[in-house]
C-alpha cells in the first residue's frame, strides 16, 4: 500500500540520509521505455535541468485523498524554474495517464506525462510504494529516490510534502536555455517545447508563416532567441573546432547541424567553413571513421563480452594511432579482464 508518511524533524533526517545515499547516473536510454501522452523528452534535451519523476497508480482510493495536496504543491514550487517533472503512471497508459492528471489539474509547460509499468525497477524504487519519485540533477545523477507520499508536518496540521519542499530549498536547480521570465505566454509555450527538445521552430521562426502568428513584439523575442542559439552553437563549434580530436569530432557535429537546419543564416554559413575545413583534413576523415566503426563495434558487440572484445580488436587494427583506434584497443581488454576475473572468482 502507498504510504503517506508523516515526518518528526529527527524521522525527517533519517529519511534524507537514507534517500541521499541512493545515487545513479542517467544515460542516453534512461527515458526510451516511457510511452509519451505527446512528443515526450530525451535524456539530452533534459541536460542542464533538473528532473522529478513522479511515477503513480491512478486505482487507489488512499493515495487519491492526498495527492491532489501533493501536485498543487509540486506545480507551484516547480513554475518558472529549471525543473522538469514527468509523471509517469504504472497501472494504465500513457493518455489515461494524462487524463488522470489533468483532472487534478496537474498540468503546465514544464510536466509531461507518459506511462511505464515497468518504472519501479527500472528507476530503482519501491514497488510497494504506489508512488514515487525520481530526483535526477543537472548533472544527470540520481540522487534522490523516494515514496511521494511522504510529507513533513507542517503548521497547523498542515503537509508538507518531500518533492515540493526540495524543489523549495535546492538551489542549484540547472538553468534554461530558452525560457525567460520576460517572454509572452506564446513566446513561452513555444521556448518550452525547445527546452524539452523540439528545435523545429528554431528553423521556422523567420517563416511567412511563423511571423503572421505571433506580434511584431513577441516575433522580435523570437529572432531573439534564434540568434542568441545558433550564436551560442557557433561560438562553441569554433572553440571545440581548434581542440583535441574528440572536441573537434564534436565540433565537427555541431557545425553539421547548423548547417542541415540553419544553412541559409549567418551561423549557418560560418558552419559550413568549419565542416569544410575539418573535412578537408584526411587525418580526421580518418579520425571519423575511426568513430564510426567503434560506434559500430560497441552496437554490434553489446551483451556479448567475447564479440564485443573481437570488433574492438579488429578496429584497432584498422585505424592505429587514432584516438577511436587506441580507445578500441584499451576497451578490447576490459572484457578479457572481466572474464577472467569471473573465472579466478569461480575457481575459489
Amino acid at each position: 500500500m502507498n504510504r503517506n508518511i508523516r515526518m518528526t524533524p529527527i524521522r525527517a533526517a533519517i529519511f534524507l540520509a537514507l534517500v541521499s545515499s541512493l545515487v545513479g547516473v542517467v544515460n542516453a536510454d534512461t527515458f526510451n521505455s516511457i510511452h509519451w501522452a505527446g512528443p515526450g523528452t530525451t535524456s539530452e534535451a533534459l541536460k542542464g535541468k533538473t528532473v522529478v519523476a513522479v511515477s503513480f497508480v491512478t486505482w487507489c482510493p488512499i493515495c487519491n485523498k492526498w495527492a491532489p495536496q501533493m501536485l498543487d504543491q509540486i506545480k507551484l514550487a516547480a513554475e518558472d524554474k529549471p525543473i522538469v517533472v514527468l509523471a509517469i503512471a504504472t497501472d494504465v497508459d500513457a493518455a489515461q495517464a494524462k487524463t488522470f492528471m489533468l483532472t487534478h489539474s496537474f498540468m503546465g509547460a514544464n510536466i509531461l506525462y507518459g506511462a511505464d509499468a515497468n518504472f519501479s525497477k527500472e528507476f530503482g524504487v519501491d514497488e510497494k510504494n504506489l508512488w514515487n519519485y525520481v530526483w535526477i540533477d543537472p548533472t544527470g545523477k540520481v540522487t534522490e529516490r523516494g515514496a511521494a507520499g511522504a510529507a513533513f508536518s507542517g503548521a497547523n496540521g498542515t503537509k508538507d510534502f518531500v518533492v515540493p519542499r526540495k524543489i523549495s530549498s535546492t538551489s542549484n536547480l540547472g538553468k534554461l536555455e530558452f525560457v525567460s521570465s520576460k517572454m509572452s505566454p506564446d513566446v513561452k509555450d513555444l521556448a518550452w517545447g525547445m527546452e524539452l527538445g523540439d528545435l523545429s521552430p528554431l528553423a521556422q521562426i523567420s517563416s511567412p508563416k511563423m511571423q503572421r502568428a505571433f506580434s511584431k513584439e513577441d516575433r522580435d523575442a523570437l529572432l531573439k532567441l534564434q540568434s542568441d542559439f545558433l550564436g551560442a552553437r557557433l561560438e562553441s563549434a569554433k572553440k571545440l573546432s581548434k581542440g583535441d580530436i574528440p572536441q573537434r569530432l564534436e565540433a565537427f557535429d555541431l557545425a553539421s547541424q547548423l548547417v542541415a537546419h540553419f544553412r541559409t543564416t549567418a551561423q549557418g554559413k560560418e558552419s559550413i567553413k568549419i565542416v569544410a575545413s575539418l573535412n578537408g583534413d584526411p587525418a580526421f576523415r580518418k579520425e571519423m571513421t575511426a568513430r564510426s566503426q567503434y560506434n559500430l563495434a560497441m552496437d554490434k558487440g553489446g551483451g556479448d563480452d567475447a564479440r564485443l572484445a573481437k570488433l574492438l580488436r579488429a578496429v584497432s587494427v584498422h585505424f592505429p594511432d587514432t584516438y577511436y583506434g587506441d580507445k578500441a584497443k584499451k576497451d578490447s581488454e576490459e572484457p578479457t579482464k572481466k572474464s577472467e576475473s569471473t573465472a579466478e572468482d569461480s575457481s575459489k
